[in-house]
């Protein structure tokens, strides 16, 4: 990830963590949506997944890279920049892991605290960025869209239209969903009428846990510009086949 728009060298942290800024595939701010390379890393900070990073360090005919390591893609500027946050090596060798059973080799309690953190971040990642979640909690009152439950901490900011930027930061875009919720709204499972404003199941749903949604009434927040677009739900809807 080197180039004229890169930052020469990454931004190096006292733990060994780093800071890179990498320009997004194309310059037209008005395409970079169309791009492979925007849209897979822009996923990665949807998912809270660490992408590895290498630098060209040299021009043809004989390229080299630099193995820079794990990084977070943190976001992704107007200016056409994504910011990476680079592992340090204590945090590569926990999230290089290869499967989440640990042996009883495996354990180390010294690093119980460095896996809450690691943890902690990966929820707040998940629930949604910080300002849009705010909003989201505020719109709905503290409630999730599809249930009411209020417990604030299993609720998360859930977008009708993929995350693609800040312009997809919306009310309008985003009802507030319980963690269960959002996942099974993510894979298509569960979608809205936008005629009535109602939940509609995947048939794979509609005889189990979850099978009381169907047909029940989504709340809407009162001011009508945080209300969710139907114009967004009804592409939602298309794209799970409900």
């Amino acid at each position: 990830m080197n180039g004229p728009y890169a930052d020469a060298e990454p931004t190096l942290q006292p733990d060994g963590s780093w800071h890179y800024q990498y320009f997004q595939e194309g310059t037209d701010p008005r395409q970079r949506d169309e791009y492979y390379t925007n849209v897979g890393l822009m996923a990665c900070i949807e998912d809270g997944i660490p992408i590895g990073v290498l630098r060209q360090t040299s021009q043809k005919v004989d390229v080299r890279y630099k193995v820079m390591g794990l990084a977070w893609v943190r976001e992704w500027r107007d200016d056409g920049y994504f910011i990476l946050d680079g592992l340090s090596p204590q945090e590569e060798s926990f999230s290089s892991m290869s499967n989440d059973v640990a042996t009883s080799s495996e354990f180390d309690p010294t690093n119980i605290e460095d896996a809450r953190k690691r943890i902690m971040s990966s929820i707040v990642q998940r629930q949604g960025q910080g300002q849009f979640r705010a909003r989201l909690l505020n719109a709905y009152q503290g409630r999730c869209a599809f249930t009411g439950c209020d417990a604030s901490s299993a609720l998360e900011a859930a977008h009708i239209v993929p995350y693609r930027g800040k312009e997809t930061n919306l009310e309008a875009n985003g009802p507030l969903l319980r963690a269960d919720l959002h996942t099974l709204f993510d894979l298509g499972l569960i979608t809205i009428d936008s005629s009535k404003m109602t939940i509609i199941l995947s048939p794979s749903l509609s005889s189990g846990h979850y099978s009381a949604l169907a047909g029940k009434e989504v709340a809407i927040p009162i001011e009508p510009e945080c209300r969710p677009s139907r114009e967004a739900i009804d592409i939602h809807r298309a794209s799970t086949g409900l």
